[in-house]
């Protein structure tokens, strides 16, 4: 990257920000590293690379200014340490999707006020079902229905946690207000 002066990741971040108001950059965490595996060897022979996160973050807000773009990155999963406040310092957007914003001791949906104040906050994404979805259990009817669960009573365990999912979920917006008109 440094030997070119960056210019494939100029190239790919203006080709994505030249018609766009907004441009969400899945597993952002790949501006800081990426965990890769030789080809044909397992898991355990990979390990993760590291880039050149400052000058990748100060590529984007240059573009980001040039073409009047929003940046947002999806920092799920697995985030490195202090990742979250070197975007939030550089003003790219945390990604926040509701069915995960839930405190991990009590189950309960955390309030909106406690999201990053630079946030996209949505209701889910490519990699989930849609609300109405979730809501319904058609994920949990999906994956029972191709096996893809271990044992026979794993699918009722899930619809189980569900239900407790969407009392909570509808507790949240009680608790906040939400709906009432």
């Amino acid at each position: 990257l440094r030997a070119e002066g960056y210019q494939s990741f100029i190239q790919l971040i203006r080709a994505n920000m030249r018609c766009a108001g907004g441009l969400r950059i899945d597993h952002v965490m790949a501006l800081q590293q990426l965990f890769w595996v030789p080809q044909g060897g397992k898991p355990q022979a990979g390990a993760y690379v590291r880039y050149p996160l400052q000058d990748l973050v100060g590529i984007l807000a240059l573009e980001s200014h040039r073409h009047r773009c929003l940046v947002v990155g999806e920092d799920l999963g697995t985030v490195p340490e202090n990742f979250r406040e070197h975007m939030a310092a550089a003003n790219i957007l945390s990604y926040r999707v509701l069915l995960f914003e839930q405190d991990g001791k009590t189950g309960e949906f955390i309030s909106p006020a406690e999201y990053p104040l630079l946030a996209l906050a949505v209701t889910g994404s490519h990699d989930l079902p849609t609300l109405r979805g979730w809501w319904a259990g058609e994920d949990i009817q999906l994956k029972a229905r191709l096996g893809l669960f271990p044992d026979a009573g794993e699918a009722e365990r899930q619809r189980a946690a569900r239900r407790g999912e969407r009392a909570a979920l509808l507790e949240a917006l009680r608790r906040e207000e939400i709906g009432r008109a």
